[in-house]
């Protein structure tokens, strides 16, 4: 079985601004690939390694706002982050 194959939710394809904050503090600025109701993928040059805690920003498009989730590094390459989510923003686009 591949990894797409165990996905619980499917993945929409993304191109939003956000940048990622570690738990140290250091942030990065990256863009959103693909998420589901679980997690997404961030092309950024963040260093958080497998297993941290991260906090990422959305700018989502036109007057959809901002989103803020933390989620915990799930995977990683040279270029991008797999992030689950453990908590969203508690506003109406993070209600979505």
């Amino acid at each position: 079985m591949s990894g797409h194959d165990r996905r619980a939710f499917p993945r929409a394809a993304a191109a939003w601004a956000a940048t990622v904050e570690t738990a140290e503090g250091r942030v990065v600025s990256g863009e959103v690939v693909n998420l589901s109701l679980s997690g997404m993928k961030v092309r950024s040059e963040s260093e958080a390694v497998v297993g941290s805690i991260v906090t990422v920003r959305v700018t989502l498009p036109g007057a959809a706002g901002r989103m803020e989730m933390v989620g915990t590094v799930v995977r990683r390459d040279r270029e991008s982050i797999g992030v689950a989510f453990l908590k969203m923003s508690d506003s109406p686009a993070g209600r979505v």
